[in-house]
């Protein structure tokens, strides 16, 4: 017998429950551009902080308590509940970390503060597109992109584009399938809720 079989036999692994999948941690940094910080705004870091406080203090406990539990009858949960809450577990700690690390990466602007008449973070911009169709975006963090309603990350190409421009400008944006003429109708610096 083997020492990995002598383990196993002591402590009763079964091989079918080892999940072959390596878990990976997400990197905070990965999508942010080097040298950068995570820029968001007071609304976006709130909902960080909101998703991490609710980890921390409900889903954890909650996901401990029910790997810990044994009732008066000694009925337990199943070795199958066991094993999926320890998975849930795994993936709720790696949750936690990377959001500790993308809370400390954070630096919060708040468009109400931002003084300029040209696009920045933050800012609410209505463009015309070239098919005469005008739609409303604001440039928002990495971890606020919400296309429907039209919160587009400062890193996304459509911001890129149509950074430092003021209203009345004529952007060229390119894409891998075609290029369009954008104009920039106006610029604002709003609440972003």
């Amino acid at each position: 017998m083997t020492g990995a079989e002598m383990n196993k036999a002591f402590v009763k692994e079964d091989d079918s429950r080892i999940d072959s999948t390596p878990e990976i941690n997400p990197d905070a940094r990965a999508d942010i551009p080097p040298g950068a910080m995570n820029y968001m705004t007071p609304a976006g870091a709130l909902q960080l902080r909101k998703e991490l406080d609710n980890l921390l203090h409900e889903e954890r406990p909650r996901l401990l308590e029910r790997v810990n539990r044994d009732d008066s009858t000694g009925s337990g949960p199943s070795a199958d509940d066991v094993y999926e809450s320890k998975k849930a577990l795994r993936k709720i700690d790696r949750r936690i970390e990377f959001l500790i690390q993308r809370l400390e990466l954070t630096e919060i602007v708040d468009p109400l503060e931002v003084q300029s008449d040209r696009i920045r973070f933050g800012a609410s911009v209505r463009i015309q597109h070239q098919d005469e169709s005008l739609k409303d975006y604001q440039i928002v963090g990495i971890d606020e992109t919400d296309l429907d309603k039209g919160r587009i990350s400062w890193t996304s190409p459509l911001a890129k584009a149509v950074f430092d421009s003021a209203a009345g400008d004529v952007i060229t944006f390119k894409t891998p399938s075609h290029e369009e003429e954008l104009e920039i109708v106006s610029v604002r610096y709003e609440e972003i809720s």
